[in-house]
């Protein structure tokens, strides 16, 4: 499994489509101490259907690995795909490095949030 998939390069506005996968910590949330932050996310990202049912969620990669496409579904990753831009004449090792430092980045805000999000998940 990796942190994070280069989905596309655009040379002509100079920026990369990255998909990043975040691990989700193992805890539960404040109001339903019953219910992890794990399940809840597994729960929030299951497409609804027209019908009202709900569908199974996929990650927007074509190639993704079985066990990693499971582990999305069971929210024990987080999957964000965001536009990082870069400046004329960077080599790839200086790409790859602004690529790494925004997934540490997200890694802290994404989890923070998802963490405010589900505070109350499951409360009665």
């Amino acid at each position: 499994m990796s942190n994070w998939h280069i989905l596309e390069q655009n040379r002509a506005s100079r920026k990369l489509n990255v998909v990043f996968h975040i691990p989700v910590p193992v805890e539960n949330n404040d109001a339903n101490p019953a219910v992890s932050l794990r399940a809840a996310l597994a729960e929030s990202i299951k497409p609804r259907k027209d019908d009202g049912t709900y569908g199974v969620f996929q990650s927007v990669l074509t190639t993704i690995s079985p066990s990693e496409l499971v582990q999305l579904q069971n929210g024990e990753l987080l999957e964000v795909v965001s536009t990082i831009s870069y400046l004329a004449g960077q080599g790839n090792v200086a790409k790859r490095q602004k690529v790494s430092d925004r997934y540490d980045a997200m890694v802290i805000n994404k989890i923070a949030g998802l963490r405010a999000k589900f505070k109350l998940y499951g409360d009665e």
